[in-house]
């Protein structure tokens, strides 16, 4: 699997792409009829650049909320934002579920599981409280006896 750094990296550049053709397609974000409100990241994109809550609705509702706002500049930040969260909170949750899995719901966990699976090291420290990989690693040194 790959690191939460990774993946969001991944996403990120992907949350770019789509902008840029969302914003080549409706003219600098002038002309969102020509939105194609069956893609459903593109929906949710400009609905969260658009300070809209953003939810499954139909794309007529979609178009309509859009229409309800067309005066409202397109917040780049927010609209690039809402897709690559969307994405990762989804990757965090099989990394939180395989974290659980590996460590029997929390309650044994040892230096070769973290060794094997270094891409859920941002688990680990959440799981623990521990603020970086150094404190980490000394833990496991300490109860080690090294």
């Amino acid at each position: 699997m790959k690191t939460l750094y990774e993946f969001a990296t991944e996403k990120m550049t992907r949350s770019i792409e789509k902008y840029l053709e969302l914003s080549k397609t409706t003219f600098g974000f002038s002309a969102l009829e020509r939105v194609d409100f069956s893609d459903i990241d593109s929906c949710e994109m400009l609905l969260g650049g658009k300070s809209l809550e953003v939810r499954e609705s139909t794309p007529e509702y979609i178009s309509q909320s859009l229409d309800r706002v067309k005066s409202v500049e397109f917040d780049v930040e927010k609209g690039v934002s809402y897709f690559v969260y969307k994405h990762t909170r989804n990757y965090i949750l099989e990394l939180v579920a395989e974290a659980r899995k590996l460590s029997l719901n929390y309650t044994r966990i040892g230096a070769e599981d973290i060794k094997a699976s270094p891409y859920l090291l941002p688990i680990w420290q959440a799981a623990l409280s521990i603020s970086s990989k150094s404190n980490l690693k000394s833990l496991f040194q300490k109860s080690e006896g090294g």
